[in-house]
């Protein structure tokens, strides 16, 4: 459960916020959705992934490349 940074408060998760998250096309990598999380209390939002897997597949490319 993530809690606000700013109140301490649980946040509410996995709300769709439409987003992808794209590179540029010099990248090899995929896009990756963007879910949100909103504080009931203040309503700070923040954005995160649960695809972590395809940015550390991505990261582990991009350096053999270098």
């Amino acid at each position: 459960m993530r809690k606000c940074a700013r109140c301490g408060v649980d946040m509410v998760e996995n709300l769709e916020s439409g987003l992808k998250l794209r590179r540029p096309a010099n990248f090899k990598v995929t896009e990756v959705d963007l879910k949100a999380a909103m504080c009931p209390k203040c309503g700070c939002t923040e954005l995160y992934t649960e695809e972590l897997s395809k940015i550390e597949t991505v990261n582990k490319i991009n350096a053999m490349d270098r």
